[in-house]
């Protein structure tokens, strides 16, 4: 019985985030976030931070993922209409 319980209170807490928006972006999400609302490509965002054109891949899947976007333009003005 207080398996169940916890599994309720669980979901309905997952619910809820999901509701409210609060998706967390990694400092490094919103990052990459940010230069692709600027128009920079994969390659150009991992030239400008250094970092594996593989690895912004992966973030920008993690950053669709969590806004719910099916694009990149899509997530951008998504996370815009979100900090208004």
């Amino acid at each position: 019985m207080t398996a169940a319980l916890l599994r309720r209170i669980g979901s309905a807490a997952g619910q809820a985030a999901e509701q409210s928006g609060s998706t967390q972006l990694t400092t490094r999400e919103r990052q990459i976030l940010d230069l692709i609302d600027d128009g920079l490509s994969n390659k150009e965002i991992a030239g400008r931070l250094c970092i594996e054109i593989s690895t912004v891949k992966n973030h920008v899947h993690n950053i669709l993922a969590k806004l719910g976007a099916r694009r990149r333009t899509e997530a951008a003005a998504k996370a815009r209409t979100r900090h208004r």
